[in-house]
């Protein structure tokens, strides 16, 4: 609806809607002339009732409503930036509201009344759906904030680091299902390789430590990842964190040739392999999946020994792995009891033989409760991060003057 100039085309993702979709009518241009930096029109519902379409004016704060034979007007100001329209079972608009963070319905008198303003005890992050998953960072798309104006941002309100995650690709179709359940967002397509938005941020900073959470290791060439954590390490000038997981989309994992079910395997063998050579001037090793002989490769790390190398997922496993061979581990608040496993992996630290204080933790997906972090803090937890949706910079700037504020009260 924002551009007139886009040459209509229709893309048939799903065979069984062949009946209902028609890939062959023409395109007929409605209206234009909105959207903007905060926001496309987007969202548009038929009211079959009065016989008209409503669209969410993002930009403008409005709702507008385009009648066949009229053409547009005003429906509704201010909305909060809704978006996501849809009817309940009784006909009542329903609508995902950017700034207040919750959803909404329109009642018959012209009221609103709020459906959802949170999920499991946390405040929903800038709805476009009623369902925000929480996987502890930025999923960088073509239609999200840019790295480097986040990366910049972040700085200046005081965060310490902006991580990225990683997806290849998803598999269509799939057998494995979403951790969560549900759908995959459009993002999990969509998301940029975390290195490249990665490099983006750190040239666009000085102080911002850089994160990968998480890179899929194990879907990677260990020598050749080797030299992008060694040469990202120094572009940023030594604040890369690389953060590693195994990955659970079995299909995705297989397409790149590791057997899913000794993924953890490689990805042990993958970072010892690492160690060697970002630490050796003629590394080798031989291992029973990662094996190879003698070679010279630089740059070596900023960072010395290297970067630390930090285990995402849940407790005991992951935990696990970040005591064998890590030095850092990375679970999500929202996955299990930080209260029982924290304490829980300082002393499994203890018993391998290893100093609890060398292993950094960090918890994903933190809430948007003071108190609760302040408890994390008061347990021993180093750092949270802050789930943000792959929004634009209208939306996003909000969240972080929001979690400045959280900054400021818990550094004293």
């Amino acid at each position: 609806m924002s551009d007139s100039n886009l040459t209509p085309r229709i893309e048939q993702l799903a065979p069984e809607l062949e009946k209902i979709i028609s890939t062959s009518e023409p395109i007929e241009h409605l209206a234009d002339g909105f959207g903007g930096a905060q926001g496309p029109a987007e969202g548009p519902l038929w009211w079959e009732d009065g016989g008209y379409l409503l669209f969410s004016d993002i930009h403008n704060n409005r709702r507008m409503k385009y009648q066949p034979g009229s053409g547009v007007s005003l429906f509704l100001e201010p909305t909060n930036r809704a978006n996501g329209l849809t009817r309940d079972p009784q006909g009542r608009l329903v609508a995902c509201e950017h700034d207040s963070r919750r959803v909404t319905r329109q009642e018959a008198d012209g009221s609103i009344t709020v459906v959802a303003n949170g999920f499991q005890g946390r405040r929903l992050n800038r709805p476009n759906d009623v369902v925000v998953r929480s996987d502890g960072c930025i999923y960088f798309t073509d239609y999200s904030i840019t790295p480097a104006e986040l990366a910049v941002a972040l700085e200046e309100r005081g965060f310490d680091s902006v991580w990225a995650a990683e997806h290849s690709h998803i598999p269509v179709p799939r057998k494995t299902p979403a951790p969560g359940g549900g759908e995959l967002h459009k993002r999990y397509y969509d998301v940029m390789d975390p290195f490249v938005t990665l490099t983006a941020a750190a040239c666009a900073t000085k102080k911002l430590k850089i994160g990968t959470g998480i890179a899929l290791v194990i879907q990677r060439d260990t020598i050749q990842t080797a030299k992008l954590v060694a040469s990202i390490d120094q572009v940023s000038g030594g604040r890369f964190l690389f953060g590693i997981g195994g990955g659970w989309n079995q299909e995705e994992i297989e397409n790149h040739d590791t057997v899913f079910a000794t993924r953890m395997q490689k990805m042990r063998e993958q970072i010892e392999a690492m160690k060697a050579i970002w630490t050796e001037s003629k590394p080798e090793y031989h291992g029973d999946i990662v094996n190879f002989d003698t070679m010279s490769t630089w740059p070596k790390p900023v960072q010395k020994p290297h970067p630390p190398v930090i285990l995402g997922g849940a407790f005991p496993w992951a935990a696990r792995r970040a005591v064998r061979y890590g030095d850092g581990w990375y679970p999500n608040a929202a996955s299990g009891d930080p209260e029982e496993y924290v304490p829980a992996f300082r002393k499994m630290a203890q018993e391998a033989g290893r100093d609890p204080k060398s292993l950094s933790l960090r918890l994903g997906g933190a809430p948007d409760d003071l108190d609760k972090l302040k408890r994390f803090r008061d347990i021993g937890v180093d750092a949270v991060n802050l789930t943000l949706m792959s929004d634009k910079h209208g939306q996003i700037l909000p969240i972080l003057d929001h979690w400045a504020g959280h900054i400021r009260q818990l550094h004293g």
